[in-house]
């Protein structure tokens, strides 16, 4: 009896409740005056959006229930209006709305200019890599780099020209010079030098590529010697390579076209040395057979050459020197020949006017080291004979390094137009 009451009683209770809610109409307000637009700045975190709301009804809840606002943020991926959406739910009943989120981009492009290279590069927040839009206005003495992104915003850097060259001055020694740059400061490590004809030329650039020279002339000022190494690469090339950097000397190798070392070659290039031309064969009697034998020989080993490091060369040694008589036997006058022909060639050969006398069957390191010292002291301009596949000939390299650079030798790579110290013709 009595449970038949309370459950009448239940049911009584909600259909009043539910016919109140039908009569009271309840309705969801939210509050989001200040929430008209919203603008913000491309890249920069999206602004919290506080919405209020609550629910009313015209008898019940006339003062409002809070309620528990939902708000879905857009998806930002480049500049431009998007809408923010909004709910809240009371119950069965839900509402919501939307408004829009304007996304700007004033910031302009981060432009970054390499005041050495004069190269720039870009990029922005919104168009990412803009380098490939740079634009380079080169006003004489200035160069402005600018760049615009797609909403119009520019960057734009000015860069002084640099016009001034740099100071290079000699004092009485080959290696006794200075050289400053205003902007770069000292360059003497990037000096460079060549010889040509008994005259030592200096030249130095600064990052901006302005250039100075200067020159003068070896006698009684000092000595140059180009080290020339012939008939490798051999078995104590690799350690000699090695000696040469640690007195960073450049040197020249009269390379042999059948060595089973020539994967050195490219070593040697990369280091600074020069790469000649000796003989692919080293056979005489093949060699100076004609004229026609010569030049297959030294096509070969050009060959050789240019599988290793891309490229012939233009420097060349005789087999023997250009001074031998040996190749009478074979062809009598081939030397005077192939003398003229290699210049016609656009090819350069050199003999020496030292020698190290490795070949000796009673040379030493010690008598190596001695000879060449001794020849380099009495020439303003040394083309030294060395052979780097005899290991004592190698060994006497570090002596002769110690004491060339305590009194002020310059050591160079052989260029075409290095000193040739030709030899009087025999043949």
């Amino acid at each position: 009896m009595h449970i038949g009451i309370k459950i009448a009683a239940a049911l009584l209770a909600t259909v009043c409740v539910q016919a109140g809610a039908a009569f009271d109409s309840p309705r969801i307000e939210f509050d989001r005056e200040s929430y008209d637009e919203l603008t913000v700045e491309y890249g920069e975190p999206l602004p919290a959006h506080e919405i209020a709301a609550v629910c009313r009804g015209r008898l019940l809840h006339r003062g409002g229930v809070p309620l528990d606002v939902t708000v879905e943020q857009p998806d930002v991926g480049a500049p431009g209006v998007y809408e923010v959406r909004y709910t809240a739910a009371y119950g069965k009943l839900t509402a919501g709305g939307a408004y829009p989120l304007r996304v700007v981009d004033t910031t302009p492009p981060e432009l970054t200019v390499d005041e050495d290279t004069l190269t720039a590069s870009a990029r922005d927040r919104a168009d990412g890599d803009l380098t490939d839009r740079v634009v380079v206005t080169d006003q004489g003495e200035k160069i402005v780099f600018s760049v615009t992104d797609s909403s119009g915003n520019r960057a734009e850097k000015t860069v002084l020209r640099d016009l001034t060259p740099p100071v290079l001055t000699l004092g009485d020694g080959l290696l006794d010079f200075t050289c400053v740059d205003a902007k770069d400061g000292d360059l003497y490590d990037r000096v460079r030098l060549r010889e040509s004809g008994g005259v030592l030329y200096y030249e130095a650039a600064d990052r901006q590529g302005n250039v100075a020279t200067a020159e003068k002339k070896i006698a009684g000022s000092g000595h140059v010697a180009y080290l020339t190494f012939d008939d490798g690469p051999g078995p104590y090339t690799a350690g000699l390579l090695d000696t040469l950097a640690r007195y960073d000397v450049k040197a020249t190798f009269f390379v042999v076209g059948r060595s089973e070392y020539l994967d050195l070659l490219p070593r040697m290039k990369a280091e600074g040395h020069s790469i000649a031309a000796h003989t692919y064969s080293h056979d005489y009697a093949r060699v100076y057979a004609s004229v026609d034998s010569y030049f297959d020989d030294l096509d070969r080993v050009q060959q050789k050459i240019e599988e290793q490091v891309g490229e012939r060369t233009a420097l060349v040694r005789f087999p023997g020197g250009s001074s031998n008589t040996v190749s009478r036997q074979y062809t009598p006058g081939i030397m005077t020949q192939l003398s003229r022909m290699l210049g016609e060639r656009g090819l350069v050969y050199f003999d020496w006017n030292v020698s190290g006398a490795d070949t000796s069957n009673i040379a030493t390191t010690e008598s190596v080291a001695g000879n060449i010292k001794n020849g380099i002291w009495g020439h303003d301009v040394s083309v030294v004979l060395q052979h780097d596949v005899k290991d004592f000939s190698v060994a006497a390299v570090e002596e002769i390094l110690r004491w060339g650079k305590e009194n002020g030798v310059v050591f160079l790579p052989l260029t075409p137009e290095s000193s040739t110290a030709h030899h009087r013709i025999g043949n």
